[in-house]
């Protein structure tokens, strides 16, 4: 049978020769230095083991149908609180328990899990154990950076030839780069672990301002924390800002200074190029977000109502499906 390690008290968890509680360890009063070592042990064994757990303990509430409502209010106020809620449910759903690594902390975990195959996220762990130094594994940092290869790669490999032609209406939401190394999932927003981010230099590079036409419009998604450089884009791009709507996602993530829940579509012009319409939509439009980035319909009926479809030739870039009447 399995030694129990841990067991419960009022004061907190018992470990050998010691309690582990919210704020610290407490010591029986003499330990040898033998137990002193096994205390360490102990303690390194299960660091950074809790983001597991947490992720472990909301996937089988998950799982339980016949609990009702009572997941999702516990799951909502939880997920309130602590912003590692979500990363630690997404992580350890894309590690079923044999996949995981015990020589890897959490984080190299977590920094693999938005790759869809399972092979290229073992191989990367692999790469992770392999080589570090003096035995050990890489850095997450270094892993970090490896991951960033890959995916670089990875897009300049699947990316298609630009359209040929001038367009009047462009439609684009860039994969922005962020310096938050937060891996979250797809409910509170992280892009990283979701698909291959682009630098502003690399987006400011794209030749939009060759293939837009001389009088043309500019739809380009923003999100609050890049705001100054999705203007730095709009001008590479030879636009000019004019207005913006805003998209509240009803349902907001936990920000650094506040409860996110709205992302900027910032509306730019070159030349003359007003919409003829006797009713404007308003700014602020709410719809609930559904997919990791996946915009609303809406705002492409909005666009396809100031600038109809076969009247002016449209263009979306980093589209992730297809709608008629757009290239």
């Amino acid at each position: 049978m399995q030694k129990t390690i841990a067991k419960k008290n009022t004061a907190g968890l018992l470990l050998p020769h010691c309690t582990l509680s919210r704020v610290g360890l407490q010591f029986e009063s003499q330990l040898t230095a033998e137990q002193w070592q096994e205390v360490g042990q102990h303690l390194e064994q299960f660091s950074g083991s809790s983001q597991w757990w947490l992720g472990d303990w909301l996937l089988h509430g998950e799982g339980q149908a016949e609990w009702g409502s009572m997941y999702d209010n516990v799951v909502e106020e939880f997920e309130g609180k602590y912003q590692t809620a979500a990363n630690s449910k997404w992580v350890a759903e894309r590690f079923a328990f044999s996949r995981r690594r015990e020589k890897l902390p959490w984080g190299h975990h977590a920094e693999v899990a938005g790759f869809d195959s399972e092979e290229q996220q073992d191989q990367l762990l692999d790469w992770a154990e392999d080589n570090g130094e003096d035995g050990k594994p890489v850095t997450q940092k270094k892993l970090r950076e490896r991951v960033r290869e890959i995916r670089k790669a990875n897009r300049i490999a699947a990316t298609p030839e630009l359209p040929k032609g001038v367009y009047r209406v462009v439609y684009a939401d860039p994969p922005w780069e962020y310096g938050d190394k937060r891996t979250n999932n797809e409910q509170s927003g992280s892009a990283e672990s979701q698909y291959p981010t682009m630098p502003i230099d690399e987006i400011c590079a794209l030749p939009i301002r060759e293939m837009s036409a001389s009088d043309a419009v500019l739809f380009l998604w923003a999100t609050a924390p890049l705001l100054t450089e999705a203007v730095q884009v709009i001008e590479a791009w030879g636009f000019t800002y004019k207005a913006q709507f805003v998209w509240d996602k009803v349902k907001g993530f936990n920000g650094h200074y506040n409860d996110v829940r709205h992302e900027l579509l910032l509306v730019a012009t070159r030349g003359s190029f007003v919409p003829a319409v006797e009713t404007l939509d308003p700014s602020v439009i709410s719809e609930k977000r559904t997919k990791h980035s996946r915009k609303p319909d809406r705002f492409y009926e909005l666009i396809e109502r100031l600038y109809p479809i076969g009247e002016r030739t449209h263009n979306e870039q980093f589209a992730r499906r297809s709608r008629n009447g757009w290239q």
